[in-house]
């Protein structure tokens, strides 16, 4: 328990009253048993040499063989750079993972997707806070946005690309249409006005990223490229990775430069560029600031093959905005009915989002069907009664119900009436709509929403969940833990990052590589029921109707007759992927 210490010394301090002392109130109070065993321990001396810096593999001749670069920060706002895991050397032919291994994947792969590219060589004096305009990775060049279902389109490095967030359309037969709420209904979120939270209720809205692999996949199976371009499932392994690098080079996607070319010769060697390597000049990368966008071919090796899905409110409508990730972006607005039964999409609007949401789906070695994961904010909902271990071996129960009311999002502290649907998208005469659900018609359309988590951490609310509750819950412990910790070591004791007040609430993956069909849960390891309350709100039942577990496989599985890729929804309908 000893570097509990880091996050009780920062919030302290008058200089960390935003996004860190948001995260120690979560943590005392609600999210984490302060006496949770740390079985998934992140340690502060881990996070420094392994999460904040890159080290490139050894490649005789080559000028950066073996150099270690990081870490890198904010130049505003101090905020440190976090390295995707090395997604291709997460398993070796000899070395099974533990549970605590993908955790701990997922919950980097998170600290990445938000991280920023405007890197500076160390913390600034006087950091300022994040803003709308803070160049999040996931708004960069590393990823594409998906836009009309069937088009990625590129980012640039000053903000996401054009296009409109949405809510959840009534989902086709054909499952591409999954932007917004999981299953067959068209669920619609309405957050908790007038609480500690938040100052009014803003609608949710959703968003679809890939990252750069992705999409090179996906075009070489749109063009039916040949061998070695040929794939049939996402990448699981360095080769296949460097596959799709190198037809992302032949094909127009990663512009050629001389350090792009250099890390692709590290990454992935060949002689050629080895030879090349050893005439070329290359920059001080320990000490070069801006350099985050150059290292684009290490970092798309590193990151294998990524789907993000988000979701997000109004920034203005939280009574601390400070304490989430805020982006700028376009969405529907919607003008309501004297009658208070439905409202009608008017237009759009572009506003601050604030993040509180996040699926984030990536292949690793050995793992083409890819980690499951799913992050929220710590102020969304509250977990029903759950168990965990304690640091004694005992096993405990807690809950967050009726312990904290005013302090959800989107619950208002109760189990009365939870999980209900209120709100519903449709169209009336090819105009969007939100009207109420068939099982509301005495509430307005607008009523907040009440949701409880009825999963806690992605299992089952029983005592044989308590060993891996336990791993979930100290891997969130123990990376803010060390996030915090760093800062305090290294001179950010200034520095306010909002990332402090996410949390990983599960992940799932195949056995021993497999692509589980879903209706069978021996096929999934880690948390088989997960569901994040902002995007399978309505979906949240321990078993689905066949008694089969309810989670991300079960819509997401695959049968013998489906290709790989079905194991991504939004895969089959790309059609477009823009250089």
């Amino acid at each position: 328990m000893k570097r509990r210490a880091f996050l009780t010394v920062l919030t302290s301090t008058t200089a960390l009253a935003g996004g860190m002392a948001q995260a120690e109130q979560h943590l005392q109070t609600s999210y984490f048993p302060t006496d949770a065993a740390q079985t998934c321990d992140v340690s502060l001396d881990s996070f420094t040499s392994d999460w904040t810096k890159i080290t490139f593999p050894t490649v005789e001749g080559n000028p950066l063989s073996g150099q270690t670069i990081g870490p890198f920060y904010d130049a505003d706002t101090g905020l440190v750079y976090v390295f995707p895991p090395d997604g291709p050397g997460f398993m070796s032919s000899s070395t099974t993972p533990s549970n605590c291994s993908f955790f701990q994947w997922s919950a980097q792969m998170f600290l990445w997707m938000t991280s920023t590219i405007n890197d500076g060589g160390s913390i600034p004096a006087t950091p300022a806070a994040p803003s709308d305009a803070t160049p999040y990775v996931f708004s960069s060049e590393f990823f594409y946005r998906l836009t009309d279902f069937t088009t990625l389109q590129p980012q640039s490095n000053s903000g996401p690309s054009n296009g409109m967030l949405a809510l959840r359309a009534t989902k086709p037969d054909h499952p591409v249409d999954t932007i917004g709420q999981a299953g067959r209904t068209s669920g619609v979120l309405f957050t908790q006005d007038s609480t500690d939270v938040s100052n009014d209720s803003s609608l949710v809205y959703y968003d679809i990223l890939s990252n750069r692999p992705y999409g090179y996949v996906r075009d070489a199976v749109n063009t039916k490229a040949a061998a070695p371009y040929n794939f049939t499932e996402f990448p699981d392994s360095a080769a296949e990775t460097c596959d799709a690098i190198d037809y992302g080079f032949a094909n127009g996607f990663v512009k050629e430069s001389g350090i792009s070319t250099i890390l692709k010769g590290l990454f992935c060697p060949s002689p050629s560029i080895a030879a090349m390597a050893m005439t070329t000049k290359m920059p001080d990368l320990a000490t070069s600031a801006g350099i985050i966008p150059q290292l684009e071919t290490a970092i798309d090796f590193l990151s294998m093959t990524i789907e993000v899905k988000t979701s997000w409110v109004l920034a203005n409508s939280l009574a601390h905005p400070e304490r989430y990730i805020v982006q700028k972006n376009t969405i529907p607005t919607f003008m309501g009915s004297e009658t208070g039964s439905e409202m009608i999409q008017n237009g759009s609007a572009e506003d601050d989002l604030a993040l509180v949401g996040a699926h984030i789906v990536g292949s690793v070695n050995g793992h083409p069907e890819m980690i499951w994961a799913t992050f929220e904010h710590m102020s969304n909902s509250p977990n029903v009664e759950y168990f965990y271990v304690d640091g004694t071996g005992a096993t405990k129960s807690h809950t967050d119900i009726a312990t904290a009311n005013g302090q959800w999002l989107i619950s208002d502290g109760t189990s009365t009436g939870a999980n209900t649907e209120y709100a519903v998208t449709g169209s009336t005469n090819g105009t969007n709509t939100i009207v109420q659900s068939s099982s509301n018609t005495d509430k307005p359309v607008n009523t907040p929403s009440n949701i409880n988590r009825i999963n806690p951490w992605g299992s089952s609310p029983t005592r044989e969940a308590a060993a891996t509750n336990s791993e979930v819950i100290s891997t969130n412990m123990t990376v803010l833990d060390a996030l915090a910790g760093f800062y305090a070591a290294n001179g950010g004791a200034a520095v306010s990052d909002p990332r402090l007040n996410y949390i990983l609430t599960g992940a799932s993956w195949g056995n021993n590589g497999a692509f589980p069909t879903g209706s069978d849960v021996s096929e999934i390891v880690g948390t088989p029921a997960m569901a994040n309350t902002t995007m399978e709100t309505f979906q949240q039942t321990d078993v689905d109707a066949n008694g089969d577990k309810n989670g991300c496989f079960t819509c997401h599985g695959i049968s013998a007759s489906e290709g790989g890729f079905d194991i991504s929804h939004i895969f089959g309908g790309i059609s477009t992927v823009e250089e």
